[in-house]
């Protein structure tokens, strides 16, 4: 299957663009997936309605936070698309959202 689109984005990774499915790349390795949220997931052996996702990665994850329009699960490796209520999803490598993790702490901090 060709993709619709392929670019390199502002990170310089290479992405393929599918209509349903975005694959990012950095130096040749698949750092990130950003799907169409199906009506059911699979997670670590559990079947998950997509409207109970977000529920989930809060109750199973104690690193989940909130950034940039994303609820982000570390531990699972997922990006839930809060802007767009969840029609999104994203699973990502390990380490990939700490720096959005670590200016979100130093956000809160300088707020109160």
């Amino acid at each position: 299957m060709t993709p619709t689109r392929q670019q390199v984005n502002t990170r310089g990774e290479t992405e393929y663009w599918f209509p349903e499915v975005v694959f990012r790349f950095a130096a040749d390795k698949l750092v990130e997936v950003s799907f169409k949220t199906p009506e059911q997931l699979e997670i670590n052996g559990e079947s998950i309605a997509s409207g109970a996702l977000l529920g989930f990665m809060r109750d199973r994850d104690p690193e989940f936070f909130e950034a940039v329009g994303f609820g982000i699960a570390p531990r699972l490796g997922l990006a839930y698309d809060l802007e767009h209520d969840g029609s999104w999803t994203t699973a990502f490598v390990e380490g990939r959202w700490d720096s959005v993790r670590q200016a979100n702490r130093r956000i809160q901090r300088t707020q109160r």
